[in-house]
């Protein structure tokens, strides 16, 4: 699936353009700690004690996975 598609696809899953590790799991359909694992390096936005994650950057991480 293309970059823009797949983050467009993520953001109506979660309803936000920023996702929490809980929602990557549930979009994913992951385990408990398979999101922290997948999401370890991408840039964040802090948000209390919440990291917040990019649709963009996690799609793109989503292709980078598929391709290998």
């Amino acid at each position: 699936m293309e970059k823009r598609s797949l983050a467009r696809d993520i953001q109506q899953f979660c309803g936000s353009g920023l996702v929490n590790k809980t929602q990557v799991g549930e979009y994913l359909g992951a385990g408990k700690n398979y999101p922290r694992k997948f999401l370890d390096g991408l840039p964040y936005y802090p948000k209390g004690n919440a990291k917040l994650y990019s649709a963009d950057d996690v799609a793109e991480r989503i292709n980078q996975r598929k391709n290998v």
